[in-house]
């Protein structure tokens, strides 16, 4: 299948709370992570400063799968979707290691589909105090370029047959490059911790909450990162988007964390691989491509006019000229030139006003 830092206002039960810094996500309690623990998790950087501001995942060679928010301006009115912006960093445990204008591991991105239900809030969609419900905040990113296999392997979405597996009191696993120490604002470096999920429903799931604060939970710079399932046939799922904490905790991070199911979003992946280019918002609506219905057709190219035949020379000795010699097999013939033109994928800029 060809399949990439903005503040987020939290939710409260009744309308988007002004701490942004409430909603912005990170693992805590939870442990440095291994090569083994890496699996598809990806860094996402501003290009033009080189510094981490999310995380997604790698579900397919040149897809990426992220959270929409990371592409929101800061009072969530609109995204900010121009992809030369945004670089995706691949395969580091550290991705405080990354140099400006490294190769290896730095792919760019050409296009972000996100969903423009993020936008809006609509009180309907919030089943609790926590903000748990539904609120869109899902994105994907392609890559101009597929990732090599032997730098990362993608990790696939939960098959239907074996969505039944993921319940109420399943472990789950949260992944990222956020800030992992909140006394010491340390952020980079991937962290990974074990939950489990304490709520579902078909748009997003809540991890178990932590009366204490000492939960393992993600939180700022995490947003858009992996949670990861392992089923009963042994492989490991991406099952969930990091979108936001919840937003009646009284602590900062470790008290349970809202995930985006990415199964809902399907339309998005659909229109990558249709080719289509992203689609705008207007507000909460999306908006498709403009299509121009009756395109005018390209010109035809004139024919290329036959050379003159030179005359004949006399021989003057091996190599005087390079005109055949009447009566050779090269005589009559002429040179037709053909010229081939490659198309590539167009990199798109939207911004959304």
């Amino acid at each position: 299948m060809k399949m990439s830092l903005a503040v987020m206002a939290a939710l409260s039960s009744v309308a988007l709370s002004a701490d942004a810094e409430a909603s912005r996500r990170w693992v805590v309690n939870g442990e440095l992570a291994t090569r083994a623990d890496l699996r598809s998790t990806v860094a996402l950087f501003d290009t033009e400063t080189v510094e981490p501001f999310c995380t997604g995942t790698l579900i397919a060679p040149d897809v990426v799968m992220t959270a929409g928010h990371c592409f929101a301006n800061e009072d969530d009115s609109a995204f900010v979707v121009a992809a030369a912006d945004f670089t995706v960093y691949v395969g580091a445990l550290d991705a405080n290691t990354l140099e400006e204008g490294a190769a290896t591991g730095t792919f760019g991105v050409s296009e972000i589909h996100v969903d423009c239900g993020w936008l809006v809030y609509d009180a309907a969609n919030v089943e609790d105090e926590s903000s748990f419900g539904r609120s869109d905040d899902i994105a994907f990113l392609l890559l101009d370029r597929e990732v090599p296999a032997a730098l990362m392997a993608p990790t696939s979405l939960l098959p239907e047959e074996l969505s039944s597996e993921l319940a109420v009191g399943a472990e789950v696993i949260v992944s990222g490059y956020g800030i992992y120490d909140l006394d010491a604002d340390e952020s980079g470096v991937l962290h990974t911790g074990r939950t489990t999920v304490g709520k579902m429903n078909g748009y997003e799931i809540l991890t178990a909450r932590s009366a204490d604060g000492l939960g393992t939970d993600s939180c700022s710079g995490d947003s858009g990162g992996p949670l990861y399932f392992e089923a009963s046939d042994g492989e490991v799922y991406v099952v969930g988007v990091v979108s936001r904490g919840t937003s009646d905790s009284e602590f900062e991070c470790g008290d349970g964390g809202i995930y985006t199911r990415p199964e809902e979003y399907l339309d998005l992946l659909n229109r990558i691989d249709g080719g289509e280019a992203p689609w705008t918002c207007d507000g909460g609506t999306p908006v498709a491509p403009e299509i121009d219905p009756d395109p005018e057709p390209e010109p035809e190219p004139e024919p290329e006019p036959e050379p003159t035949p030179s005359e004949p020379q006399e021989d003057e000795g091996c190599c005087a000229t390079s005109a055949a010699k009447p009566g050779s097999p090269a005589a009559g013939f002429a040179l037709a030139l053909f010229l081939v033109g490659a198309v590539g994928r167009r990199r798109h800029t939207r911004s959304v006003e």
